[in-house]
């Protein structure tokens, strides 16, 4: 049996109430937490003053949760964004992730993509790179450690291009966030994956899709096709010890109908019944597919 962390990710539950919703969520089950801090969440740096940061770090540790993750929302290459603003908001975001942290010196960590206008690959890349070292020279003054996610229908969308960018940063608090329903929806070898980007990684998330396609649609993991128990295991495996983090897409949670609270329930319950049914084995060959 695996014992990695189950955590989930308020992106769906942009209307909930984080206070209630902490042990809500502990009740369920869940082991960590991440918080969605974008403009038009609950948890957004402008929404939390000094007192409610006070409060949701002393929920957090009395729920016996580890400090919250945070996932931002940046758009560091759509047209029109001035570098000083997206500098400030950076700021801002990284001096949440530092209020929240209540094991520092440990770092506390925020994950995010890199939002849309990504320039191409072949050759944009080098200044995808100036702009993700940029964001963490500013979050190595507040102690914040940075997972950068590959996204499935941008030109940073591989393993292998994830794993370029930590290497030309080059910077120790840079690191990767691995969710494999990118690579599902791309019909890429998830094993290889995982071997590629799990030593560059600190946190994960999880979700389904509904297979192959250039335009996917991401489900909850459970409805869609994709074995969580193969999963665990290779985690395991590979020295992964961090949490598995539920994030619900917007192709769920925009959806008419959507019950946020039912949604974690399942969203654990197949979790948790996948890390209980895997096993711990030694490292497998790449081409082995999970």
């Amino acid at each position: 049996m695996s014992t990695i962390p189950i955590g989930y990710g308020t992106y769906g539950m942009q209307g909930e109430d984080i206070f209630q919703a902490i042990p809500r969520l502990k009740k369920i089950g869940y082991e960590a937490l991440e918080l969605t801090v974008g403009e038009g969440w609950p948890t957004a740096p402008g929404r939390l003053d000094r007192e409610a940061r006070r409060r949701l770090a002393g929920l957090m540790q009395a729920s016996a949760f580890p400090p919250p993750v945070l996932m931002a929302l940046p758009q560091p290459f759509a047209p029109g964004t001035r570098q000083d603003v997206l500098e400030k908001e950076w700021r801002e975001l990284c001096g949440l992730g530092k209020d929240l942290n209540f094991l520092a010196p440990a770092r506390s960590i925020l994950t995010f993509t890199l939002g849309g206008h990504v320039p191409p690959w072949e050759t944009g890349r080098e200044r995808i790179a100036e702009a993700v070292a940029r964001l963490a020279r500013i979050a190595g003054d507040y102690g914040v450690t940075l997972a950068v996610e590959p996204h499935a229908g941008c030109s940073f969308d591989r393993p292998e291009k994830a794993v370029w960018l930590v290497r030309q940063v080059n910077l120790p608090h840079v690191r990767l966030n691995c969710d494999i329903s990118h690579f599902l929806v791309q019909g890429l070898d998830v094993g290889k994956a995982l071997e590629e980007m799990i030593p560059f990684t600190v946190h994960t998330h999880v979700k389904d899709a509904e297979g192959v396609s250039a335009t996917p649609r991401f489900v909850l993991p459970g409805e869609g096709a994709y074995r969580f128990e193969g999963y665990f295991s290779r985690l395991a495996a590979l020295g992964y010890a961090g949490p598995v983090v539920v994030e619900v897409s917007g192709h769920v949670w925009k959806a008419p109908g959507y019950e946020p609270w039912k949604a974690a329930r399942f969203c654990f319950e197949t979790l948790d019944a996948a890390r209980r049914a895997a096993v711990n084995p030694s490292p497998a060959p790449s081409s082995l597919r999970i």
